[in-house]
């Protein structure tokens, strides 16, 4: 899949209950491998939570500039796929400790009497309520580049993660997701329901009833193979 700002936009449908919002959102899948038998099972997915959270030194509140939607074009990404442990020091707070830090998983075993615990990589026992993961992304741009070869080199961290100090201009909004309305940054980050995130707040939005966006489907899939296992090898 290859998608752009562009060929988002050109969606003719959302499944959001704001008709501007287009954004996509997706993860990849997590398969076991069975040590016995060495098949594979998709494990089942408890959903996805994604904040946009207006926090940081260039907040207004704060005394800064404000945040700024993200550009056309713009790309950015968190974690390193070839990691495989934590080496810094945390509160180290370099842009390499933070981005280590930035990729965080809790095991959950609130079903049983075992206690849950927080992780870097890969648990070490069974995740009996299941596995969490959290990713934070960048909050700070460098105001020019659109993206960078590594497409992490023209952003940076807060310098608490979620929160703190700045390096850069702030990018993302409670109010904007990737639709990029700055509108709704500069107008609808003011009343309590608004800083609430309550979007029906803003008149920025058209608001959309709930048979209309349930009703939005995806026109093609691209590929139809065998997902769910137990298969002898991983899909694609």
């Amino acid at each position: 899949m290859n998608m752009t700002y562009d060929s988002a936009r050109q969606s003719s449908c959302t499944s959001c209950a704001v008709a501007q919002d287009l954004s996509n959102y997706w993860t990849p899948t997590l398969y076991f491998k069975d040590p016995t038998t060495g098949q594979f099972e998709k494990v089942p997915n408890g959903g996805l939570l994604v904040y946009y959270q207006n926090r940081g030194s260039a907040d207004v509140a704060n005394g800064g500039k404000g945040l700024k939607a993200f550009p056309p074009g713009f790309r950015m990404i968190t974690g390193d796929p070839k990691k495989r442990s934590k080496i810094y020091q945390e509160g180290l707070g370099t842009q390499a400790e933070l981005a280590e830090r930035a990729i965080k998983s809790s095991c959950l075993r609130y079903t049983t009497n075992n206690p849950s615990y927080d992780f870097y990589g890969f648990p070490t026992t069974d995740c009996e309520a299941g596995l969490n993961s959290r990713l934070h992304m960048p909050a700070c741009w460098d105001g020019v580049n659109l993206d960078s070869p590594d497409h992490k080199s023209h952003t940076a961290y807060l310098s608490m993660i979620d929160n703190a100090h700045l390096r850069g201009i702030r990018i993302g909004s409670s109010m904007d997701h990737i639709f990029r309305s700055q509108n709704a940054i500069d107008h609808c980050n003011q009343t309590p329901d608004q800083l609430a995130g309550l979007v029906e707040a803003c008149p920025y939005f058209t608001i959309i009833p709930a048979t209309t966006f349930t009703a939005c489907r995806a026109k093609t899939t691209e590929v139809v193979e065998p997902i769910n296992g137990p298969m002898a090898k991983l899909p694609g």
